[in-house]
């Protein structure tokens, strides 16, 4: 089985439960097939990281939602932000906060 192990640095470690790294298994031993999950994990474990930056400079850190969408429902929720924005009921810089990933298949059967 191959694995990911990301240190985190000392002083975020309290907003991990005092834990000094990160693991996430990728599930397989094949590292054609590890590639593509290894890239999705890194991004999960960076953005979990730069959450605890966040706060540990007392930022708020954005709700973060993670949802599987076909590449169409994609498209309709990029033109409902966008129409949010110009009826003045989200502000234009919090579209920026929006990411908006292609389903990983291996996560989801």
């Amino acid at each position: 089985m191959l694995w990911i192990r990301k240190v985190i640095p000392a002083k975020l470690r309290p907003y991990f439960d005092g834990k000094r790294e990160l693991l996430k298994s990728l599930e397989t031993k094949d590292q054609g097939k590890a590639e593509p999950i290894f890239h999705a994990a890194m991004a999960d474990i960076s953005e979990r990281l730069e959450r605890a930056r966040m706060m540990a400079r007392g930022e708020t850190p954005s709700p973060v939602v993670t949802m599987h969408l076909s590449p169409e429902q994609q498209a309709n929720v990029k033109a409902l932000l966008a129409r949010s924005c110009d009826r003045g009921w989200l502000r234009e810089n919090s579209l920026d906060r929006v990411r908006i990933r292609q389903p990983d298949r291996s996560r989801m059967y």
